[in-house]
């Protein structure tokens, strides 16, 4: 796969393992984490929490309901902006995305 610097607004080329990992869950989950109890949403539900329980750990978070995801930049530095944060809190944020 080669090098693809402007990741801004696609996600193009994607690596094989996030398509494998994609159509696994496309064709055994499907289902949307925080709407339902049933047993593909219960499941969707673990995945999100095991990916904020990782990303908790690789940046030595002490809480992963502290990992919040959004849908791009801009909502995120809204959601800062706009008084999310507390005095002596932090955000870790990057721009840059690439592929090698």
């Amino acid at each position: 796969m080669g090098i693809y610097l402007e990741n801004a607004a696609t996600s193009f080329p994607k690596p094989y393992a996030v398509m494998k990992e994609m159509m696994e869950y496309m064709q055994n989950i499907g289902a949307t984490s925080g709407r339902g109890a049933y047993k593909t949403a219960i499941e969707a539900d673990r995945l999100i929490y095991n990916c904020r329980k990782m990303i908790c750990k690789l940046f030595n978070g002490s809480d992963p309901a502290k990992v919040i995801f959004t849908s791009n930049i801009t909502e995120a530095l809204n959601v800062v902006i706009n008084g999310f944060l507390k005095e002596g809190e932090h955000v870790i944020t990057s721009s840059l995305t690439y592929w090698i």
